[in-house]
């Protein structure tokens, strides 16, 4: 009997399914505020995880979700 190790689980800024932290992509941010798919198994910095399906970013976007995300704010709404 073969034992498994754990596996993290992390959660979608976008969609908000929980997934293996394998199966999803690390953005953190630079110093110029630009965000960056992360490198290897970690980053620097804050970060944030996605899917990796496109619908799961503009949904991020579009619900505003990357701010709290990162603690930023870029202003109101309008």
């Amino acid at each position: 009997m073969s034992r498994q190790g754990h596996v993290p689980v992390r959660m979608c800024v976008g969609c908000r399914k929980r997934r293996d932290k394998g199966e999803m992509i690390r953005f953190t941010l630079s110093t110029d505020g630009r965000a960056h798919v992360t490198k290897g198994n970690n980053g620097n910095g804050r970060g944030f995880y996605l899917c990796p399906d496109p619908a799961c970013l503009a949904a991020a976007k579009k619900k505003r979700r990357l701010d709290p995300a990162v603690r930023i704010d870029y202003g109101s709404k309008d």
